[in-house]
């Protein structure tokens, strides 16, 4: 499968999570970047841009966590 060689040619840990972001954001249909982003993902820009057409993910579990903290 392509992706699985994609996936396994990238280079760095940082690479493999930015295809890993990018796959599944498309699978789900959703621009997942902002929740990665929430974990400290280093989502590289080309990577944005490829599912920039995608409706971001905006009422993610840290989103919600970081309001939470935002009130008390």
């Amino acid at each position: 499968m392509y992706m699985e060689r994609s996936f396994w040619s990238a280079n760095d840990n940082a690479g493999k999570m930015n295809l890993y972001a990018e796959t599944f954001s498309k699978v789900v249909n959703l621009n997942l970047c902002p929740f990665f982003k929430a974990w400290g993902w280093p989502i590289q820009p080309r990577h944005k841009r490829n599912i920039s057409h995608l409706t971001e993910w905006s009422d993610h579990p840290m989103v919600q966590s970081a309001s939470k903290n935002i009130l008390r």
